[in-house]
């Protein structure tokens, strides 16, 4: 039986402030115990232990399955932190340095040999519209012999880094790196991974469009809050134009509306908001529970999202109180 588990420092620092806290709670108590002892528990059980609704259990069970945190497999569990953006990048690097170092000599007796690699080296030099240097043809070799992607492969990753503008060698390189990892290793696996690429690309402009951002590079806030949203929450394209709307509303576009904005955004998709319909039941159940509150009587038909998790609420004011006060801070 162990005696102790670890959380990864990364995994505190941001599900520790952006999950819900009973979700959070949820999440390390059947890590530790099956960390302890191999111990699954029912909704039921852990909803007993806990002392909390077993239709709350259940969401968190939920919540951490679709962020790949945890998934259930038979009679266990199976968890997995997702390494940080810095993590990925040090990662990345520790490979690029380990990468192995070829000879001219055996480059040519391959591509004396090798109909694919003297293909790869030309139609690279097309796509690339540069002729290859020395360092640049060891680089392609070793996409070959080290990390055994396919020639098809490697010229689609080409392809598309000249398509966002990144055709140089040293970001190929990390692409190449990042795909040989994921075991994108086929043409049909890469199609299809270039075809998400390209919808989050797409999603990326059109939010950028929304937020009046056009002629110009991204700030680096900018990007992050948009790759956010993009990316590691997917916040469906129509809630975007809502909560810009409400942040420029409470913030008049003052230093640190991103911030705000993302908050709005991440209530949202904690509570499981995915459309505009359940946003409007989200927003109805709070303005009854204010009535409520208030001891006003409540208004006809307000029953009707009595079942909706009470941590859904969204206090806009409040956002208001506790974001504005920092954005000199930002």
């Amino acid at each position: 039986m162990a005696e102790k588990f670890e959380l990864g420092f990364d995994f505190v620092e941001k599900w520790g402030r952006f999950a819900k806290p009973e979700y959070f709670r949820i999440y390390v108590y059947i890590l530790a115990m099956y960390k302890k002892d191999k111990t699954v528990f029912s909704f039921e059980e852990l909803a007993d232990i806990l002392d909390i609704r077993t239709h709350k259990v259940k969401s968190a069970i939920e919540y951490w399955q679709a962020e790949g945190f945890l998934s259930i497999e038979g009679n266990s569990y199976v968890f997995t932190e997702k390494p940080s953006k810095e993590e990925k990048k040090d990662e990345i690097r520790a490979r690029v340095s380990s990468r192995p170092s070829y000879t001219h000599t055996e480059i040519d007796k391959t591509l004396s040999k090798n109909k694919e690699m003297s293909y790869l080296f030309s139609q690279s030099e097309k796509i690339m519209g540069k002729l290859l240097s020395s360092n640049d043809m060891e680089i392609l070799y070793s996409f070959v012999d080290w990390l055994s992607l396919p020639v098809e492969v490697i010229i689609m990753i080409i392809n598309y880094a000249v398509s966002v503008d990144k055709g140089n060698m040293r970001y190929i390189e990390k692409v190449a790196i990042d795909w040989a990892d994921r075991e994108i290793n086929t043409y049909e696996k890469a199609e299809e991974y270039v075809k998400e690429l390209e919808a989050i690309g797409s999603k990326a402009r059109k939010i950028c469009k929304i937020l009046g951002i056009s002629g110009r590079a991204l700030s680096t806030t900018e990007k992050k809050y948009i790759d956010i949203w993009t990316t590691e929450k997917d916040i469906p394209l129509d809630l975007i134009p809502i909560a810009y709307d409400k942040t420029m509303l409470n913030t008049g576009g003052k230093k640190g509306w991103l911030s705000y904005m993302d908050k709005i955004l991440s209530s949202w998709h904690d509570a499981g908001i995915r459309t505009q319909e359940e946003l409007e039941k989200a927003e109805a159940h709070y303005r009854v529970k204010q009535e409520e509150e208030g001891g006003k009587p409540l208004k006809k038909g307000a029953n009707k999202f009595s079942n909706y998790n009470d941590t859904n609420k969204i206090d806009y004011k409040k956002y208001a109180e506790q974001v504005l006060s920092d954005m000199l801070d930002e």
